[in-house]
């Protein structure tokens, strides 16, 4: 509660009877004063302006071009008319003409989670605390391969290993490794690589590669990536700390 809040509230008391209980509801914001409506001649010149650009642009203006050329018209400044003075007003203009286009909503198909223990996602995950090698490799020194449950996105394993290849990869298939999961999909991004390859050509049928978006959440995400992003920002964070101590 400030002065200027007790100021307010007593001066409306003051002016209205004891019983009036009109005066204890809220006030519109809606400004007392609204300013008038553009002329239809404005609105023209603006639309004019934006799909026929002075050629010394070159380019298509956008509302502060256009604010600038507006100002400047010596036919609208001898007419007397009121011209637009934010970008604000000029970019409501434009998208009520058509001239911008309209963001659609975003439509979402929520996805059932299925039972527990029913279905993991994998995915793997560079160490980037790790330095490069300059004597051996430069690229995925060190890879995490992150198994989480779908239907409870917890954590079930995760193996850190410096030898990761299409081969070696694949133990993450094993029964001893997935135990009795049904089905396992992969986080990739292409059904075509290498390893994918090598896990079709494999004996382990309940394997399944995906791209990213039929197991994901409503963000395009699927669980375990949205798990090492979050690892990612932890490292980034831990280092930081490190830095300023």
């Amino acid at each position: 509660m400030s002065q200027s809040w007790v100021d307010t509230w007593k001066k409306r008391l003051a002016g209205v009877p004891f019983d009036d209980e009109q005066v204890l509801h809220g006030l519109s914001r809606a400004p007392h004063h609204p300013p008038a409506r553009l002329d239809s001649q404005v609105v023209d010149r603006l639309l004019e302006i934006r799909d026929d650009p002075p050629e010394v642009l070159g380019r298509t203006p956008g509302p502060k071009a256009i604010l600038y050329y507006l100002s400047r018209d010596e036919a609208l400044k001898e007419g007397g008319l009121r011209r637009p003075q934010s970008t604000r007003t000029i970019q409501r203009i434009l998208r009520e003409n058509g001239r911008i286009a309209s963001r659609l909503p975003t439509v979402t198909d929520p996805i059932e989670r299925p039972p527990p223990m029913q279905q993991w996602q994998r995915d793997f995950k560079d160490a980037s605390s790790v330095p490069a090698d300059p004597h051996g490799k430069k690229h995925h020194v060190v890879e995490i391969l992150n198994i989480i449950d779908k239907g409870t996105s917890v954590l079930v394993a995760h193996h850190v290993r410096t030898d990761f290849t299409a081969e070696t990869a694949s133990f993450g298939c094993r029964p001893d490794v997935c135990g009795t999961c049904v089905l396992a999909t992969w986080d990739i991004r292409s059904e075509k690589t290498l390893f994918m390859r090598f896990v079709h050509a494999s004996s382990f049928p309940h394997c399944v590669g995906y791209v990213g978006y039929p197991f994901s959440n409503k963000r395009g995400k699927s669980n375990v990536e949205n798990l090492a992003r979050s690892v990612e920002k932890e490292e980034k964070t831990e280092r930081e700390l490190i830095i300023r101590a």
